[in-house]
């Protein structure tokens, strides 16, 4: 299941908090990676998904969605690391399901 339940850290940089939530994908569940990253952004700004910038923009979602499915014999992937931008949130993704998304600053 994915859990979509956000964690909210405060971290001191650059003179502003910044906003850290994070997520657990789980590849077993019906919802892509791409759109799980999507719909947890768009919960984060309080917009509609399609508020935010095109994702094929940044990234490829079908790539995305497939390059941490499990190994042709079904072994988890656990290596790996993608990161990008995506309407200002800056998207960390890895192998092990772990997303990470840093909201923007105000300036």
């Amino acid at each position: 299941m994915t859990d979509r339940t956000k964690s909210r850290d405060t971290i001191s940089g650059g003179g502003q908090p910044e906003h850290r939530y994070q997520f657990y994908y789980d590849a077993d569940e019906p919802v892509s990676l791409s759109e799980t990253i999507v719909t947890a952004i768009a919960d984060i700004a309080a917009v509609d998904v399609t508020d935010l910038d095109p994702l094929y923009e940044q990234v490829d979602p079908d790539s995305l969605n497939s390059i941490f499915q499990p190994a042709s014999d079904d072994t988890p992937r656990s290596g790996g690391e993608i990161r990008f931008v995506l309407s200002d949130y800056e998207v960390t993704v890895s192998g092990n399901g772990h997303i990470v998304i840093d909201a923007p600053t105000d300036e």
